[in-house]
């Protein structure tokens, strides 16, 4: 599917948003790893970046979203990002047709494994690649030296974030509420996609049905 829009709402991360647009307007780093547990929102924070009007304009080649399985074929109907008539390409051959031409930024998705990312590290001229992915250590493993790229790693939410991100997203805010929420955000490690979750069952339910149950009552 399509690269995910910007988020209505964007709840901390200034830290980590500003190293990844410092990277995007850059003209030297070609790599970029955004490191961080499933559900912490990596994918969300650099459509974020990339929704800044001063960022996307830089990449008139548009953004190519790859997944692992994506690597060695692909439909071109099953995967709206690949230009036609190349998505079947390996990924030395998906490089080289992009490089050299506008601006382009390629997204390895949930990539964790060198040897699925080795493939496309290269000189690219005109590419950035930006690669998400649960493995903190992945950058390493590739031996790419700490000069050819950007690590940024992201944590779950802090508990004052999460409040944060109640009173951003609740319909119809309420202390009593708000507790039940950051009770449930503990127990769901403060990860933004599970407390997106959290948030939208809040809508349908009042703060009693939205506990979760204790170890003791499961």
């Amino acid at each position: 599917g399509s690269f995910p829009s910007r988020p209505r709402k964007f709840v901390g991360r200034e830290k980590e948003s500003s190293i990844l647009q410092s990277f995007l307007k850059s003209d030297g780093l070609s790599y970029a790893f955004v490191s961080g547990p499933a559900g912490v929102g990596k994918t969300i924070l650099l459509s974020y970046a990339l929704s800044h009007p001063d960022i996307k304009r830089l990449y008139p080649g548009g953004v190519f979203q790859i997944a692992p399985r994506d690597i060695a074929r692909r439909q071109e109907q099953e995967n709206q990002l690949l230009r036609p008539g190349i998505a079947d390409l390996s990924a030395s051959e998906l490089m080289g047709r992009l490089s050299g031409g506008p601006q382009t930024l390629v997204v390895l998705d949930n990539f964790d494994s060198p040897s699925d990312v080795r493939p496309f590290i290269g000189d690219w001229p005109g590419v950035k690649i930006a690669i998400l992915s649960e493995n903190q250590n992945l950058q390493d493993e590739v031996e790419l030296h700490p000069s050819e790229a950007c690590k940024i790693e992201v944590s779950p939410f802090t508990t004052d974030e999460a409040r944060y991100f109640y009173r951003a997203n609740a319909l119809r805010p309420s202390s009593e509420q708000e507790e039940a929420f950051i009770e449930n955000a503990e127990r769901l490690n403060r990860l933004p996609l599970a407390l997106r979750w959290a948030v939208n069952l809040q809508r349908l339910s009042n703060a009693t049905e939205l506990r979760l149950p204790t170890d003791a009552e499961q």
